[in-house]
């Protein structure tokens, strides 16, 4: 179950898991919830909350339910509609596991599908333990461009042990003294994570995750003058404070000449640029006429400037 910090203390976001399917279809726990105010379902939805988008969906075995193909089409159109956005999915069953109830296959078209949409992080339950697996793809390859899995199952039932040793996990608390909780914090561009146990005070795991939603350019607009000649110009957008060695590069051109310049002084003289935040970026150009292409190169994509945007100065 998720509790969003922005939400009323009572509103609960579940999702519904292997004891919730006792009865056919899930339709007790439809009942319970009420989800979105639809008598026996939805038993997949998804929510914006602080930025980003959250999707609870169904990770029960396919074959046990027809509804399954509507759910990965449903997802597919969800994704399609939120593709500029940073994503979050949580079900039941994890694909990756190293506990005792080990991975559940059925589920993977389901993280195919997150992969493909660069979503962020993808939380389970199921297995009694907590455990962060690095960033996977789709075939569940280390990729620091693919997705984190974290398994939270530390909250009411006894917590068990960690019977195998997977190499791809970053992080595994298991046994009695386990019980615990994890919390999420959301900014524009990453979410960071704290995992915290009942008996400690410190987290016994926390970090910061970057949003893996590509960048978008939405405007790129005038601004008046600088020293130099040169004219300052605003280009807005989302996810745009990914530039850097580690993350991506951003680069902006003025018709065909590119600004490599990153870091720009008090009175610049010369073609540079600044990311100012994830929404913002502040380039000098030379005077003229002409498109200006901003190309914002990261590990999940690249994004340009449509071709319309002018820059014009005397």
């Amino acid at each position: 179950m998720l509790q969003v910090g922005d939400k009323a203390p009572d509103f609960k976001l579940p999702t519904i898991g292997n004891h919730e399917v006792e009865t056919p279809n899930g339709d007790g726990y439809a009942r319970y919830w009420g989800l979105n105010g639809v008598q026996n379902g939805p038993l997949y939805y998804s929510f914006d909350t602080q930025g980003w988008h959250f999707i609870s969906l169904d990770g029960n075995p396919f074959k046990n339910f027809p509804q399954h193909d509507d759910q990965m089409t449903w997802l597919q159109n969800d994704l399609t509609q939120h593709a500029d956005q940073c994503i979050v999915a949580y079900w039941h069953q994890p694909l990756f596991d190293e506990g005792p109830a080990g991975g559940s296959s059925q589920v993977q078209g389901l993280w195919n599908q997150l992969v493909a949409a660069n979503a962020t992080l993808v939380l389970n339950g199921h297995d009694h333990s907590y455990q962060r697996w690095e960033p996977l793809d789709a075939s569940g390859t280390p990729d620091a461009t693919g997705i984190t899995e974290i398994i939270v199952g530390t909250g009411g039932h006894e917590v068990q042990k960690i019977h195998n040793d997977d190499p791809r996990v970053v992080k595994a608390v298991s046994g009695a003294a386990a019980a615990g909780a994890l919390s999420l914090t959301l900014t524009p561009a990453a979410l960071s994570f704290a995992f915290t146990k009942i008996s400690a005070a410190a987290p016994a795991d926390s970090g910061t995750i970057a949003c893996r939603a590509p960048p978008a350019v939405t405007a790129v607009s005038p601004a008046g003058g600088s020293a130099g000649g040169l004219g300052r110009v605003v280009i807005s957008g989302s996810h745009l404070s990914t530039g850097g060695p580690v993350q991506g590069t951003t680069y902006v051109s003025f018709g065909t000449t590119q600004v490599a310049q990153l870091g720009c002084p008090a009175q610049p003289a010369s073609p540079c640029f600044t990311v100012d935040s994830d929404t913002q970026i502040t380039a000098y150009a030379p005077p003229g006429t002409g498109a200006v292409d901003v190309t914002v190169t990261t590990p999940n994509g690249t994004s340009a400037a449509a071709a319309a945007d002018q820059y014009t100065y005397s």
